[in-house]
Parts: C-alpha cells; structure tokens; sequence
C-alpha cells in the first residue's frame, strides 16, 4: 500500500484515540461488543429518481405506484399511502420495465457488471437475476409482448443491446448499440423487433436467433436528427418518439410519417395506450393525444408543483382515465384526465446534498435541508410534507428550539436564518461566516444555539436575546463535522474534519485539552462519530471519516450512524471496543448525510448526501425480527466499495405474539414528558413533573378544582369557571397487565390516562386520585387490600402509594428509574415494595417505601420484563418477561441476588407474560405460547400446554385454584391444577377490528373482575356466568371524533376501532355501540339530533340514526380521511374538511345526502372546519396552518382582506379551529409549542377549552384575540387529547383521549 496513506490513516486512529477516555465508573459487559437486539425496518421514502431516469414511474396491475429511488425500488399504495420495497440491488437503481402482466418488474443498476433484477412488486421476491455482461450500468430495460424476453441496454462505451431469456438467465443475443448515448428501448408488439433511441439516432432492430440486426431510422421530410430522449410503441406497432427539440415524431417502416411540435423544450416521457399518447416535456407540462398526435387535452403540473425550479416530467403512465406523473424534483402526481386536477402523491428533495436533518423535541416531525434551496417540515406519521420555504442559497444545517416554536437554517453562504416553526417566516438573519454552516444545535436548556462549519468555528448565540452572538470555540485545524452538547449545557463535543475530537468549555469559549475532565460527562445527544463512547464502529482498516455522521438513540440503547457506502448500520451504546459488530442496511446512494431518532425513539430518518433521499425506519426495540438487514460480518473485506447485497429477514428469537410486538413497539417516552407550564404560560422541557414545577395542588386539578391563572397580562384574566372530573368511560388495558383489582371494600380499582380510579359499582359513581404527571402503566394492591401503588411514565418517574378508601396519597418515591416504572409488588408484609424500571437493563428496586428508603437494586434483564410479584410464602421476589425468569432472595445486607429460572431437560425457555402463586407458595407464570408453567424452587416442575389460543396474559388467585385470562378472550378456572369453568368473553366484543383480550383478573368472594385490551371492564359472578359491562373506552389505536346531542344531555364519540358510541350523561353510562366498518375520524348532529352524519378514515360519508345508531346513509366521494363534519345551523346542508385538501358541500335530504359543491384547498389537506350563525360562510383550517373562510353557496374563497375582517368576526354557529381571529392570542401559548388537537368555544360563547399533546385541558376565555391570554389547566389524559366538545347547556365538557381511547366527562362548575 501506499506509506504515505498508510500514515495519514495512523495519524487520524491516533488523534481521534487521544480524546478517548472511559467514565470512571464504567464496567464494560459481556456483551458490548455484539450487534443490538434492536432493528431498523424501512417505513417510507420521500421523493422519487427522477433526475436522471426516464418514465420510470410506473402502475401496477393492483394500482399501486412503482418508482426507483437510491439503491431501492418502491411499491406505492396511493390509497393507504404505505410503501413496500425491493431491495435485492446493490447499487443505484436507474431503469425500470414492466412485465405484460403487470406484476413483475425489471430493474438495472450501475457499477461494474451491473446487476438485472427481475421481481414480484406483490410479493416484493425476487424472480430472477442477470448479471456478468453489461459495464457500468444498465439505462435501458423492456419486457416484450409475451413478457418471455427482456431486453437491456448497458453504460459501456458501446451501449450494448442484448435480449435475456430472464427466466432462465440465458443470454439469447447481443450487439453493440450505438457509440453515443442510448436512452430507451422497446418492443414492438407488431413484428417481434426492437426500438432504441438516444443521441442523433433511432435504431430498428431484428432478432434472428442469436443474431441483432439494426436499421437506422430515416429522418426524412426535413427533419434534422437530434436527440431522441423518449419512446413509445402501440399495439399495432406505431412507434413513437419524442426530441430535444420538443417534437413527437411517429415512425412508419423505419422513416418518420407525422411530426408534431408538443413542448417547449425535450419530450422526456411518453406512454401509448389504447386511449391515446401521453407525452411530458421540459416545460413541465403534460400533453394528451389521440394516435394520429390530434392535440385532446394539456395538463400544466406547474402551479401544482412545490419545488424551487420549474418541474419537468420525466415519467407518464397513463391507466383507465388518470395519467401519473414524474417530475425531476421526485414529485409523483395522479392526474385526472377529464378535469385536469392533479393530486400530489409524494414528494422529496430534489436530488443533491440533504446535509440539514433535526427531529421535534417533542412531536413526530422531522425537518430538511438541502441544496434545492428549500427547508421543509415533515409528519413522520401522515408520512407527507407539511410545509415547505424557499431559502435564498443551499441549506447545510438545520435545528428545532427545544419548544419546538423555531427552526434555526445554516447556509453554505455563512449566513444562519431563523424561522417560525408554526409558518416558517423568517424571524431573524444574521451573517457571522464567509463559508458554509453545516452544524446547528441547541443546547438542553434551550437558551444557547451552537452553529459549526466550513471555516472550523463554532459560534454561540443566546436564542434568547435575538440570537445574540455570546462566544466562539476557535482551535479545530478542518470543518466542523458535527457536535454535541453535554446535559447541563456548560460543554461541547465536536469533530473535526482532520480527524480530531474535541471538548470545549462553554462559559470560556475555551477548548479543554484534558479529556480526563470530561470524562464523566453526561452528553445530551450524541452525533459526533469520534469519541470514546463511539470508537468501535470503526473496522479494521476504515477512517473514522467516512463515517458521516452517528446519532445515538433517545433512550440511549443503540447508536446509528451512516457510512460513505450508503449505509446505515446499527450499533449498541456505548460502542468502545474495536471490532463491535452491528447490524447493516441498505437503500441510499453512496454517502449518507444525516441519521436523525425521533423523540420517543419510535424512528430513524436518514438523509442522502448524493441522492437527495429522506428514508423513514421504524425502529424495532431489543428482542424482536428487523427486516432488510444485511449480514453481519468481521471479514477486512466487508466494507469495500462495490455494494454487497442485502440478506432477507432476520429471525426473531421467538414467535413473538402480534399484541406483544405491538407493545414491544411502543416506546413510552413523551419528549418532553408532561409538559410544565410555567407562570408566562410557555411550554418548557423539564427533567422534573410538571405538578412540581408550577402550582403543584393546583397543576394537576383533575377530579379537584381548577387550576389558578397561568400566563396573561394584567387585565386579562382567566374565566370564573372551573372544571372537575366527573367520569372516565375506560381503562387502561392495551398495554398493561393485572391492573383492574378489588380493594377490601369490593371497590374497584384500575387507571386510565395518568389518573387512577376508585369505582363504587353500587352507586356506579367514582372517586379520582390525580396525583401522578405522566401516564399510570403499573399497579399493585398491599396485602392489607386497602393501600395501593402506581407507577408512571416520564424521565423521572413517580411512584405514589395512597389509600384507596380516603383517596389520600401516603408516599411518593422517586430518583432512581428512568423513562418509566412498568411492574410493582408488595412484600409478604406489606413493609416493602419493588418496582422495575423502563430504562437499558430493567432495573428492579426494592423499597422501604414508608421511610422512602431505597433497600436495594439489580439489574433484570436487557428485554422486557412484564411481571413481579413477592411469594406470599416465602417473600421470594420473581421477575418474569421476554425469554426469562428469575428468583430473587434478600441477603442479610439488603443485597438482592437473582437466580435463573431452571426448565430442566424438556422445558424450553419462553416469554412469560404474568405470575401468580398458589396457597403453597407454588410460582405460576402465564407464557406467550398459550402454556401455564409451575415452578417450585425456581425449577419447573409442572407444564399445562395450550392452556389458552394465544398468551396467557392474566393470573389470579381464587379460593382453592386460579384464574387464567388470555389472547382468545376466554377466561378460565382452574381449582387446583384442573380446569373447571370457562367464560368465553369472545362473544362481547362490538369492533370486528378489536377481538377481546384478556388483559386483568381478579378474583373475590365469588365474583370475577375481568379487564380488556380493548379498554373495557366486565364483572361476573361465578354463580350465573353472565358477564356485566362496567366501563367501556374505544379500543384500537386512536379515538379522534365527538359530538354532543344540540338539545339532551347526550353525546356520541368515535375512533379507529370502527365504532360509534352514544353515552348518557346523567346516567354516565353508554346507550349504543355500532360498529360502522371503518374508523371513525369526526362525528356530527343534526340540529334537530335525528341524525348523527360520520366522516370515515376512508373518506366514507354515513348518516346515522340520532337515536339507535343503525345506518341511514353511505357514500365514498373521497380516498382521504374526512377530518371534520358539521351541518350547517338550519341542517339543510352539510360540509364535510377531508385530508386530500377536499372541502365538500351536501345538501341533506330526509333519508339521503346529495354532493352538490367540491373545492379543494391550496393550503393542504383540511382538518376542521365551522359554519357561521347564518349559514352564509364556512371557515376551515389546513394541516399546515393555513386557515381560510369561504363562501358557503358557492364554495368560493373570500380573498379580500376587506371582505373577511367582517367575516372572521361575526356570528359563528360554532368554534372549533384553532386559527382564526377569535383564537389567535394562543400563538405562541400553545398552538405552536403544544401542537393543540382541538378547541371548542361554550354553548353560551364567553369560554373555549383547549386540548393538546401533553393530554391537558385549557380554559381561556371567548374569544382572545390578544397575546398572553391567562387560562386554567386541568389534566388527566395520557399523551395526546385528540377533541373536545362543551354541552348543549354547558353543564358538562367532554374529552377524548387520542392515545388513551377514554371519554372523560368534566362538570363545568361555571361562575
């Protein structure tokens, strides 16, 4: 090798070594050096090859969207809006054809001996491979008529033709094509031949056995040869072919017949059919033509195209009466033919360097940078641009405030610009630097923005005095590649592009030259791919260089980073040993940029240095299969420059159960936990709960009073009312085992959202013990059957021993678990308490928890654990969860010892989901398998296979046996170890989308307690076997619609278990179920409340019956969810916001409704909408902030400020957006920072209630048009509150939990 080379690598292993230095207390385990039981899975990819690839977008038989982006090929589905992928290549994807059949599809790649893919974009497998014969690419590909022969063009100097028995993999014929460029080739269907056209030429060709014969076409009648860049063949075999100049040429027996000028510019794309010609140009415009080239209809994709520069269409696909569209800046558009409207169907940046990438703190929102000159704002779970600005030069960096309300922006020109988050208006510029900023970061307190780049600075900014610049690290000897901040923001890490890694001091500005002074550094993030914490990704033989960039996941567990290969690979955390292994995936072009963790670490995003690509991947937590991964491997030779191709799935270590790989999916940070508001009424991120934070008593006001005024100037109060908690319809059951359990009362108690619940079954009436900040996920009840402990999520979490009879908190323990406490168990006595956290290895504490003593702690185990419970015999401690089970002892000095679970030799080692004891202290523990296990001793002594279909979920004691409840909704009583009754719960269920589960039993006196995924709560008495319905929530996977009765104290609500439910309010108990079909996105009365109108998640009207639900009316106008429904004030007309941006109008007949009027809105897809008092306006808001009025009759929008200042404040026969004159004082007090989900203004119009992310209730007073309004908050829903709605009398506000699917019911306590 090369000395000097050899050196300089040395050179970089030695600096990048010299910063290197362990914690102090780190003790490296046993298995730091293997590959993390965590997976990537490839979600979604924005934007499509289309600056270099000619009509190579594509339907399929099944109506889904085939296109190339990087080294992957996609399957679009544009109805649900997912994508599967094909990623047997190895590198750049660049052509594309379809097989007659319009399944298989052919796909050719560059590098050297390039590979043919032929596969099934149903199945996603491959069919076929060819290979060996073409250099440095294939730009070409055809099926012919038969789909038995493919044809290819390759990259070499001679762009040879050649035709393939693809099945076989047979060569059958080849020549050379032609010493310029070749474009496209095609079949004729007509006489078996070959068309190919590229530069100055079109070329005729005959197969002949082995033998390829060409004719060159005859540019005849004056036509001057030139570049022939697109082509299409018929049927009957008319050729056609499209020029630089902008002709459509169509071609008889070799010469030119008829000649057309189409487009301003080249013809790149055209597609023939049956129908006509399809042709796109330059000009970014799509023309249609009949088969003798009449002119029949032009398609402008212009106006509708988002990108910085003019679209020009390279791809059209024409199929029944839609045409899809390609663009060069990777856009895909359907294009309706009769009325010419496009509807974009994805998009991304255009192809080049996306060097700018940040996630929100606290939301499911990405941000982009590249150099198309555009930053753009994405929803990770619609999986579509929200917004989108043109910046004046190339973007290197972005950054998100840590309250989300700012987007800071790097350009290559020096210059940094601030923008609101909300709109992305520009709040401020300044220009510090002459060469480009490639790294922004805020700090963890939010207060400091570090801005790093080309000229080797990193300046500080004070974010909040204006951006004010406060010091510069000045030292690094190249660019600054990436840095980090530590937790307390007083340090900074940072690599350098010489191959140093730095550490500087904050308040000096100053480099820190000891790294054993940083050694016990706690690093807020970690994106630097130098450091001690980092150093094994680097293999034998590799630069710490071509490490683009790393990021470490939120929670600490996995590092990801992304290579120069295109790569992303998956690492554990920390990764110090040389030779760490890793898992490998594939799908960009060569470099990756960035690689970017949601908040709650449920994603990954990755950004393309070359090829301009976004790829989203959902992240697999420890335990579960990650498909796409690429083989693992400690060979010098793994990482060599031409790609190797990607394995097929991993196994999982078990036949994980559907419902636990959900909850293994879910991961329970919140970001920013529950958010604290302090006194101006601002969101901060905050390590401690926000009861603690600010007005502790009055913070968490659910079930008490309300809180006192929060923000607002003076003068400005907050309304005179208040809220209480009256009812939760309910339960937490999706995610939590055990947890519904009698108290010595016969009471029942059970949590919902972060309230837990004491329910008296004879008064039906409940007491609410709202003392916890985040959402309760574990309960246990102390063996005096009064006093019990809950456990909750967040960064710090809380755990609250109260009474369950008074309702009174007793003690709270806090400080040692992180992320969450997820199982609890009190001693044999009561004295103690364990508990186990959600953090890297599951840690087990064990409490004195009424002197608030930490006793002792351990770690469990790297995968979840599901259960603990104390032996009631011996106070033995077992813990049990995925692939294991321990049994743990107290020595005498508190130290907790765990001892393995023993199957012997015929057991195998499972996942076991609860435990229970029988009367001789005998450990019972309930397996994913469907089996019951019996230990005695820590050693498995008895087995009962297939106990239930599906896990077992549930144990419980009762007299003289137990209880098992399971995944097939059956439960079952044993006495002894016989089974002797079974209660099958299948038969309750009202959701075909929601089978019941079983999830909690509990056993006293005779009767049964049974709780449900699907949040619902039944009772039975053992005597009669019937089961009685206690409580009930929505089950599936969100509840978004509500709608209360316009004169009776009722109220309806929906979500995505395809159920409407009526429930009454004096009663507090549902009416009626009804299972629509489909989920249920927004819920409506008529005025008079004889009809209730659905908006469906599949863009399905359907009109109800006000009073038994059954089902009037059906109707599907739209593809898209329909977001908001409301009638107009005299019912004659309904108007329905739907995602795809549709505004549509109805007019409502006795037992039908009729589409009379459809707009669509520039602003996005629509989220709500209102009507005025009079009927005359409609109002709506967009999902990416833009709030518009509209003229009801015609549907047209009023556009004159003159016209709508009148307008927005007149009468409103409702107020539910949550922009608008009347709202707009909230900007900046929620509706940025909270991401509000709803608002709804009273019946008499002097107060609004706001619902947001952090699962608070806001009252403000009506309306506040002015900054700063102060309000009272009242909270008790988990995560998101998806709507709110007020009475029709104001007696009662009723919400709905988007993430925890219960109806809460508050008392409004007016004045």
């Amino acid at each position: 090798g090369d000395p000097a080379a050899a050196g300089n690598q040395r050179g970089l292993e030695d600096r990048a070594r010299a910063m290197q230095v362990p914690p102090s207390k780190y003790r490296r385990p046993d298995d730091a050096d293997e590959a993390p039981m965590a997976g990537l899975q490839m979600e979604f990819i924005y934007g499509a090859r289309g600056h270099d690839t000619l009509n190579a977008v594509v339907y399929t038989g099944r109506g889904d969207v085939v296109f190339l982006a990087g080294a992957t090929a996609v399957a679009h589905n544009p109805i649900q809006h997912t994508q599967r992928f094909f990623n047997g290549h190895t590198d750049d994807v660049v052509s594309l054809a379809l097989h007659p059949d319009l399944v298989t599809a052919a796909t050719g790649q560059v590098g050297k001996k390039a590979l043919i893919c032929i596969w099934d974009t149903s199945s996603m497998q491959t069919l076929g491979t060819l290979r060996g014969l073409h250099d440095q690419g294939v730009c070409a590909l055809a099926f012919d008529g038969d789909g038995d022969r493919l044809a290819s063009v390759g990259m070499d100097r001679d762009h040879l033709v050649a035709v393939w028995n693809w099945r076989t993999g047979a060569k059958l014929a080849s020549a050379c094509g032609y010493p310029q460029r070749v474009f496209c080739v095609a079949w004729s269907p007509a006489d078996g031949g070959l068309v190919t056209c590229g530069l100055h030429h079109v070329k005729f060709w005959t197969v002949s056995g082995r033998l390829l014969r060409a004719q060159s076409g005859d540019f005849r009648r004056g036509e001057r040869e030139q570049a022939i860049v697109a082509l299409a063949i018929s049927r009957k075999g008319r050729v056609y072919t499209g020029s630089e100049g902008g002709e459509i040429y169509r071609w008889k027996r070799g010469g030119v017949e008829a000649a057309v000028l189409a487009h301003a510019g080249p013809v790149f794309a055209l597609w023939v059919c049956r129908d006509g010609l399809a042709s796109g140009g330059k000009d970014g415009r799509v023309g249609i033509w009949s088969l003798s080239l009449a002119p029949l209809a032009t398609l402008d994709i212009r106006p509708h195209s988002m990108g910085p520069e003019p679209p020009r269409i390279r791809s059209v696909c024409w199929l029944n009466r839609t045409v899809l569209v390609g663009t060069s800046a990777g856009e895909v558009f359907e294009v309706d033919v009769d009325t010419g409207v496009p509807a974009l169907l994805l998009q991304g940046h255009r192809a080049g360097r996306v060097n700018g990438l940040a996630t929100h703190p606290s939301r499911r929102v990405f941000v982009s940078g590249g150099d198309d000159h555009t930053i753009r704002v994405w929803d990770m779970d619609a999986r579509k641009q929200m917004m989108m600005r043109i910046l004046e030069d190339r973007i290197g960096a972005v950054a998100v405030s840590l309250d989300g309300s700012q987007i800071a922006a790097g350009l290559t020109t020096g210059k940094l610009i601030v923008l609101r988050s909300k709109t992305l208006r520009p709040l401020l510029e300044r220009k510090d630097r002459r060469r480009g900023l490639d790294v922004l970061s805020y700090s963890p307190s939010g207060r400091l923005l570090a801005a790093g780049g080309a000229e080797g600075f990193i300046d500080l900014f004070d974010a909040a005095t204006d951006y004010e610049w406060v010091g510069t690290c000045s030292g690094h000897r190249g660019p600054v590649r990436d840095l980090d901040w530590s937790l307390d923001s007083r340090q900074l890490q940072s690599d350098s592009g010489d191959g140093r890694h730095y550490f500087w001091d904050v308040e000096s500005a100053k480099q820190i030259i000891n790294p054993q002074e940083v050694r016990d550094t706690v690093w807020s993030t970690w994106t630097t791919a130098m450091g001690w914490a980092v150093q094994g990704i680097v293999g034998r033989g590799e630069s710490p260089l071509a490490f683009g960039t790393a990021c470490r996941s939120t929670f600490g567990d996995s590092l990801a980073t992304g290579d120069d290969w295109g790569f992303l690979r998956l690492f554990r955390f920390p990764c110090a040993g040389s030779g760490a292994r890793s898992k490998r995936y594939g799908g960009h072009s060569a470099q990756v940029s960035r690689v970017r963790f949601s908040f709650e670490e449920k994603t990954l995003v990755s950004a393309g240095r070359i090829d301009g690509l976004l790829i989203q991947w959902r992240y697999l937590s420890g335990g579960r299969a990650d498909t796409q991964q690429a083989p693992q491997s400690d060979d010098e030779d793994e990482m060599e420059f031409e790609r190797r191709p990607v394995a097929g799935p991993a196994v999982a270590a078990d036949d994980t159960d559907s419902d636990v790989e959900k909850e293994l999916r879910v991961s329970f940070g919140r970001g920013a936990a529950r958010a604290a508001v302090d006194r101006s009424g601002r969101i901060e991120e905050s390590l401690q709960p926000a009861a603690e934070k600010a007005e502790p008593e009055e913070a968490r006001a659910a079930g008490a009073r309300g809180a006192g005024p929060i923000g607002g100037r003076s003068g400005d109060g907050p309304p005179a009312g208040s809220l209480q908690l009256e009812h939760v319809h309910g339960v937490r059951g999706a995610d939590c085992r055990n947890n519904v359990i009698y108290n010595k009362e016969g009471r029942v108690v059970y949590m919902a959202g972060a309230v837990g619940l004491v329910y008296d079954r004879e008064r039906h009436a409940q007491v609410v013990f709202a003392t916890h900040t985040d959402d309760i996920v574990s309960l246990a009840l102390h063996p005096d059957q009064v006093t019990v402990a809950t456990g909750q999520l967040g960064r710090i979490p809380v755990i609250q021993i109260w009474d369950s009879r008074r309702v009174v908190n007793i003690a709270t323990l806090r400080g040692f678990h992180q992320r969450g406490v997820v199982a609890l168990a009190f001693s044999r006595d009561g004295s103690k308490l364990a508990s186990v956290g959600l953090d890297a290895d599951h840690s087990l504490a064990v409490w004195d928890w009424r002197a608030g003593i930490k006793l002792s702690t351990a770690p469990v185990h790297v995968d979840r654990v599901w259960a603990i419970r104390f032996n009631p015999v011996d106070d033995v401690l077992v813990s049990c969860g995925m692939n294991h089970i321990k049994f743990w002892t107290m020595a005498g000095d508190n130290q907790l010892l765990g001892k393995r679970g023993a199957y012997g030799q015929e057991g195998v080692q499972q996942t076991l989901l609860c435990a229970e004891f029988t009367e001789a202290g005998l450990t019972l523990t309930g397996a994913l398998s469907g089996d019951i296990l019996l230990w005695k001793g820590g050693a498995l002594e008895w087995q009962f296979e297939n106990a239930h279909r599906g896990g077992v979920s549930a144990l419980g004691a009762c007299l003289d046996g137990f209880i098992s409840g399971g995944k097939d909704g059956v439960v079952r009583i044993w006495s002894g170890l016989t089974p002797t009754k079974v209660l099958d719960f299948t038969t309750t269920a009202v959701s075909t989308t929601a089978p019941i589960r079983i999830r909690s039993t509990c056993w006293k006196d005779g009767v049964i307690l049974v709780g449900t995924a699907s949040n619902e709560i039944f009772e039975v008495d053992e005597r009669v076997m019937a089961p009685r319905l206690l409580t009930q929530g929505h089950g599936g996977s969100s509840a978004d619609a509500l709608a209360t009765h316009p004169s009776k104290g009722l109220f309806v609500s929906g979500g995505l278990d395809h159920t409407v439910r009526i429930f009454k309010l004096d009663s507090r108990k549902p009416l009626q179920v009804r299972d629509v079909g489909c989920g249920v996105r927004s819920l409506a009365y008529r005025p008079d409340g004889a009809f209730v109108a659905a908006g469906l998640d599949d863009g399905t009207l359907a009109i109800l019956d006000g009073i038994n639900l059954k089902e009037l009316f059906r109707a599907r106008h739209r593809d898209g969810a329909l977001n908001d429904v409301k009638f107009s004030p005299d019912g004659r007309s309904l108007a329905s916001a739907c995602a795809d941006s549709r505004l549509d109008l109805f007019a409502v007949g006795a037992r039908d409704i009729q589409l009379v009027r459809s707009v669509v809105s520039p602003g996005g897809g629509l989220r709500r909408l209102d009507w005025s008092g009079d009927g005359k306006y409609i109002q709506t808001d967009g999902a990416a902030g833009d709030h518009r009025y509209w003229e009801s009759a015609s549907l047209s929008p009023i556009l004159d400020r003159e016209r709508i200042i009148p307008v927005e404040r007149g009468e409103w026969d409702t107020w539910t957006c949550i922009s608008g004159w009347a709202v707009q004082g909230l900007i900046g007090q929620g509706a940025e920072n909270d991401e509000i989900h709803g608002l709804c203004r009273s019946a008499r119009g002097d107060v609004m209630a706001v619902v947001d992310d952090f699962g608070l209730v806001r009252l403000y007073r009506f309306p506040c048009p002015y900054p700063g309004p102060q309000y009272k908050r009242f909270a008790g829903h988990s995560a998101r509150v998806s709507i709110c709605r007020f009475t029709f009398d104001d007696e009662y506000l009723i919400t709905v939990g988007g993430t925890d699917r219960c109806v809460f019911q508050w008392r409004n306590l007016g004045d």
